[in-house]
């Protein structure tokens, strides 16, 4: 074989080298847009909200979120903003959100900002269990602010918007949010919700022990069990699976367990 066969022969396998290198990256590496579609909804679930007029009278907003019948929800953290004459009082799954919720007992940031909330809830339990479909995430409540004036105006509330939410579960989970601005009217017919809600104690019930291989990236001491920096409800999905042997280990403290003392390492440092 001459020195340009030679040469040629070199060039041609370049070639198809990096082709196939570059197919290789795009289909296993780089998400496709069928990946990257929403595969969850995050919404208020009424579209126009009555509530009592009386000062002390709760004012409920559901917040609830539809998964694919495959898709177990795990976790999930987000905000909303609320109008001035508005003042939060707390968050609950009692009442109507019993009736059919994800059941994301534990609550893992509640942070209350001026005309607005951030929230993370989550729970530990296994895939199995994980609650699917249409359901409620939380119940927030708030009371009416009564105006200097005296008047009766309408308020408002709103999700934030994708950029401040995420979402974990059994599979990869996109959500997509409504945004609207949902008006709340205030009538003196309007009924007065039984239940009790207050600001909610941040942590949840303890985790089984689970003897695991520890990690080896440095910023997991302090929960950032996927090393990307941020200590968000994607490192509680790894802390999740870990302790029910689904696949993840991310050993916090190193210690050669995952249990609640892991948990509580990342509530303290979450973003």
């Amino acid at each position: 074989m001459n020195k340009t066969t030679r040469l040629t022969v070199l060039g041609l396998v370049f070639v198809l080298s990096t082709l196939f290198f570059w197919q290789a990256i795009n289909t296993y590496l780089i998400p496709s847009k069928a990946q990257l579609a929403p595969n969850m909804k995050i919404f208020i679930s009424e579209k126009a909200i009555q509530c009592n007029d009386k000062p002390d009278s709760l004012c409920l907003v559901h917040i609830f979120g539809s998964t694919e019948p495959t898709t177990g929800l795990a976790g999930v953290t987000g905000a909303m903003s609320f109008s001035e004459n508005l003042n939060l009082v707390g968050i609950t799954q009692e009442g109507f959100c019993s009736q059919a919720s994800f059941g994301l007992d534990y609550v893992m940031k509640y942070t209350p900002v001026p005309q607005g909330l951030k929230l993370t809830l989550g729970t530990i339990k296994g895939d199995n269990l994980l609650a699917t479909g249409t359901k409620c995430i939380t119940t927030v409540g708030f009371k009416r602010t009564v105006p200097a004036n005296g008047g009766n105006s309408d308020a408002r509330v709103m999700l934030a918007d994708a950029s401040q939410w995420q979402a974990v579960g059994s599979q990869q989970i996109v959500p997509d949010i409504d945004t609207a601005p949902v008006v709340i009217t205030f009538s003196p017919s309007a009924p007065i919700p039984s239940i009790t809600i207050t600001p909610p104690v941040v942590g949840g019930p303890g985790a089984p022990i689970t003897p695991v291989p520890g990690g080896n990236c440095s910023t997991k001491a302090k929960g950032d069990c996927t090393c990307d920096g941020k200590i968000d409800v994607r490192d509680w999905e790894v802390l999740r699976s870990s302790i029910r042997s689904e696949g993840n280990a991310c050993d916090v403290n190193g210690d050669g367990t995952i249990n609640s003392v892991d948990l509580t390492i990342w509530k303290t440092n979450h973003d």
